[in-house]
């Protein structure tokens, strides 16, 4: 785990303000460049160079697209901003990124100059996974690898970016959002950015499980949503963010992880983007999950629970505050 707040004179400093759309705009571009780079290591149909793996000290998997992702991003967000509070995966040695040239500018077609909102970098926090669905990238499942990058304002989150490297033939796709954009985009391989739509009529009571933890209080949990008429339909499904990011484009209905095993940075991007789509993510007790850069440990053991049905989390927390709550540190969700 990174975290880091040193300041930085640059460019793009106004009096300690920042631009939202601007820093948004540059982690979808660093979260794009980041793709590259890790389908440089490993992907479909290639010799997978050496992966660098190594086991971290909670028992999960690091390899070098996870190391080179972090301090890309980070690199490249340190070049352009200063004072933020970062908060990455990674426990890696931070590398300067002056010479890349990222545009702050990508998202300026649909986030209109009256809904950019100038925060004071204080207030500001940046929550990255670099890769995550580690353990699926080691084994090949591809499809299941995102990039997150959750922006933060007083420790809640406005803004997300989710990556999903080997979407689309290979060629990667972005999705973006926040509250201040009013929705939730997908970016093209042009930097185009297209509005999300409404959820998929066959995406009704389809629950998001993990691959390898369905067992325990989530099986628990499904079993009883499922004797209720709330859940219909089980999805497995690797990482975090591959998970949010079904929910939010509308192929599936809920994520339903009601214990220990993710972290703020597998949420900060997914809760900004759902809260931009009206649903919401919370612990298993309905609670809003604090984003501050500042404390001891960063997980989520109370366990993860979204959808984009704000109606429906009251059905999902009177089953998960009941029965939620196993500890698993080193989980695969």
């Amino acid at each position: 785990m990174f975290v880091h707040a040193q300041p930085i004179v640059t460019q793009n400093d106004m009096a300690g303000t920042v631009s939202l759309r601007a820093l948004t705009s540059a982690s979808c571009h660093l979260a794009r460049t980041a793709g590259a780079l890790i389908r440089q290591v490993a992907g479909p149909g290639q010799k997978a160079l050496d992966l660098g793996l190594v086991t971290k000290a909670d028992d999960t998997p690091q390899t070098i697209a996870d190391r080179l992702s972090q301090q890309h991003i980070i690199g490249g967000l340190r070049s352009v901003f200063s004072g933020i509070a970062i908060v990455g995966e990674e426990d890696v040695e931070e590398i300067a990124n002056d010479t890349h040239q990222i545009d702050l500018h990508l998202l300026d077609g649909c986030w209109s100059d009256q809904d950019d909102v100038m925060c004071n970098a204080e207030d500001l926090s940046v929550w990255i996974d670099p890769l995550d669905g580690t353990r699926e990238f080691t084994q090949g499942f591809y499809e299941f690898v995102t990039t997150t990058i959750g922006i933060c304002f007083k420790g809640r989150p406005v803004a997300g970016v989710i990556s999903e490297p080997y979407a689309c033939d290979c060629v990667g796709r972005i999705m973006w959002g926040g509250a201040p954009a009013k929705g939730a985009y997908l970016m093209d391989v042009f930097g185009k950015s297209h509005g999300i739509g409404e959820p998929q009529p066959s995406a009704l009571g389809l629950a998001l499980v993990s691959r390898s933890r369905s067992a325990g209080v989530v099986g628990d949990a499904l079993g009883l949503l499922e004797s209720q008429g709330v859940v219909h339909g089980r999805l497995p499904a690797g990482g975090a963010g591959y998970k949010a990011a079904r929910i939010v484009d509308g192929s599936a209905s809920f994520w339903i992880f009601p214990r220990s095993g993710t972290s703020r940075w597998d949420t900060a991007a997914a809760e900004a983007l759902l809260l931009s789509v009206g649903g919401s993510l919370t612990d298993r007790f309905g609670k809003l999950i604090e984003y501050n850069s500042a404390a001891d440990e960063f997980e989520n053991n109370e366990g993860v629970i979204a959808s984009r049905d704000a109606a429906i989390m009251d059905a999902i927390v009177g089953v998960t505050s009941a029965i939620g709550g196993a500890v698993d540190l080193g989980a695969t969700f």
